[in-house]
């Protein structure tokens, strides 16, 4: 066994992966995870032999080993650390620097050692064993707390009628005259009011250029929810979380909000009228779909579970563009905006929805489209956890401000291709935010919060043949499909009154309502 006790190594690379896993269960997919896993593993492995074969000695090339794997893995949080002090120069050169040092005095350490290194060992491979039993137990916890719940919480009967119950019973005409529908949701877009009088950037003219193109805008539209699988579970299903599900509002499983996204009603009763489902990936695997006849990604299959991980590396670093989760996510966004008008007519209608993650941080675009630099670690954090990640509002308002600029200009000539592409016969268009910018969000307090940012959001609707129809001056993303149900469908769905829950970060299921700003009103809890 002697031969094999410095595989211990190992569980220093399986750690990290399960660590990551174990702090998301509810949003990743275990298949997402299983290929970072096996990567991690077989690179541990190849450095073990590696070292073996230069010191000759299983012992010292274990701890050698483990000592890298642990650089490697904490490489991102360090930097990350480095730049949220405040500290002069590049994080990634002085963390690199530092790390070089350490592990070039512990290799020389280990070659001249003298004693045995039998009791380090030990302490090592205990250290290692408790690491990925503790990740191994809070999957297992998780796990368990979302069955119970899933069990206890969200009530089938409700669930399934708010799925499967058809739109008042309306006969869906034939395929061949069914408009194609394109629903375009911009992640964290402010309302034209929050854009002009919080970061400075007057949008009235992308505005005013859709609506002579023949978009309706609703001028004081609100989000329903402050959070983006929120938003789309109720966008998708055409009605109010609450009123779809029972769960405890002390949940902290967000599987059932999932399963509203990825099976929803708006695609599963356009299936029944013969629409095909064309869906972009975002890279933000909560608002995934999972059943679909295309799926478009432009990021390569990279997930954002794969990014969050290499972020924590030095690799983003070592392989330029190539390596860096932010230049994928910048590559990612341009794909969708280019392809977008470019997915080919179908003889079956189509359902094409595109999640962009912009002007949301991160903020990799300045407002002509060039790159900027983000030595901080990737992720899609926003409001209160931008913050604890190193941001400054300053760098908030400004990225912001930069990115917002760079996204209208695109869609604008997106928007433009599509409507020219189709002609005489064009499709229905809706473009929306799931929720306004978080420069002023508090997760944890909604005193704290600036409601009309965050609630605050753009809603335009393109809708050929339909002259009559006027989405109002408070037009929210619930009614969305509720309208082009009953104006294109003949479907008996009467709008819902429009209204915003505040949702707190670690209670996903205890809402606020606000949607009078001056009298928040705690909804129930059970």
């Amino acid at each position: 066994m002697r031969r094999y006790r410095s595989l211990y190594a190992i569980l220093f690379a399986v750690h990290p992966v399960l660590a990551l896993y174990a702090s998301n269960t509810a949003a990743v997919r275990l298949q997402h995870v299983l290929p970072s896993l096996v990567v991690s593993v077989t690179g541990a492995l190849l450095l073990l032999v590696a070292c073996t074969l230069v010191l000759r000695d299983r012992v010292r090339a274990g701890l050698l080993t483990s000592l890298v794997l642990m650089g490697f893995f904490s490489f991102g949080h360090a930097t990350g650390a480095w730049t949220a002090a405040g500290a002069p120069g590049s994080g990634r050169a002085a963390v690199a620097i530092v790390w070089g040092i350490i592990i070039a005095t512990a290799t020389f350490a280990l070659v001249r050692a003298r004693r045995r290194l039998h009791r380090l060992e030990t302490f090592a491979t205990f250290v290692g064993v408790l690491l990925v039993a503790y990740a191994a137990l809070q999957i297992f916890v998780s796990g368990s707390r979302a069955g119970r719940e899933a069990r206890a919480g969200a009530s089938p009967e409700i669930v399934s009628r708010a799925v499967d119950e058809p739109p008042g019973g309306a006969t869906p005409r034939p395929p061949r005259m069914l408009p194609d529908i394109y629903y375009i949701v911009l992640d964290g877009y402010a309302r034209h009011d929050v854009m002009r009088d919080l970061y400075g950037f007057d949008n009235t003219p992308f505005l005013a250029r859709l609506r002579a193109r023949g978009f309706q805008i609703s001028e004081r539209s609100r989000a329903n929810y402050c959070k983006t699988l929120h938003a789309l579970a109720a966008s998708l299903n055409m009605s109010y979380l609450h009123e779809l599900m029972d769960v405890s509002s002390k949940s902290v499983d967000n599987a059932p909000l999932l399963r509203l996204v990825r099976s929803n009603r708006v695609t599963h009763l356009l299936r029944e009228r013969g629409y095909d489902i064309v869906a972009f990936a975002s890279g933000y695997e909560l608002a995934e779909f999972s059943k679909i006849d295309l799926y478009l990604d432009g990021g390569g299959g990279w997930t954002e579970f794969t990014n969050v991980l290499l972020a924590t590396t030095p690799v983003p670093a070592l392989l330029g563009e190539r390596g860096d989760p932010h230049a994928r996510h910048r590559r990612r966004l341009e794909y969708i905006l280019d392809e977008i008008p470019r997915i080919p007519r179908a003889p079956r209608p189509r359902f094409v929805f595109a999640h962009l993650l912009a002007p949301h941080p991160p903020f990799v675009f300045d407002r002509e489209g060039n790159a900027v630099e983000v030595e901080r670690g990737f992720g899609f954090y926003d409001g209160s956890d931008y913050y604890k990640h190193g941001g400054t509002r300053e760098e908030y308002v400004t990225g912001y401000a930069e990115q917002a600029r760079w996204v209208t200009a695109r869609l604008e000539r997106t928007l433009d291709a599509l409507l020219e592409r189709y002609g005489d016969a064009p499709p229905i268009v809706i473009v929306h935010s799931d929720h306004g910018p978080g420069s002023r969000l508090d997760w944890k307090s909604v005193p704290d919060t600036d409601l009309r940012e965050r609630f605050g959001i753009l809603m335009a609707a393109y809708l050929p043949g339909q002259p009559a129809v006027d989405l109002g001056e408070t037009f929210s993303p619930v009614n969305v499909f509720r309208m082009v149900f009953g104006v294109y469908f003949g479907a008996e769905l009467g709008p819902v009154v429009d209204r915003s829950y505040y949702t707190f970060q670690s209670q996903p299921f205890r809402y606020i309502d606000v949607t009078d700003p001056e009298r928040p009103t705690e909804l129930p809890q059970r």
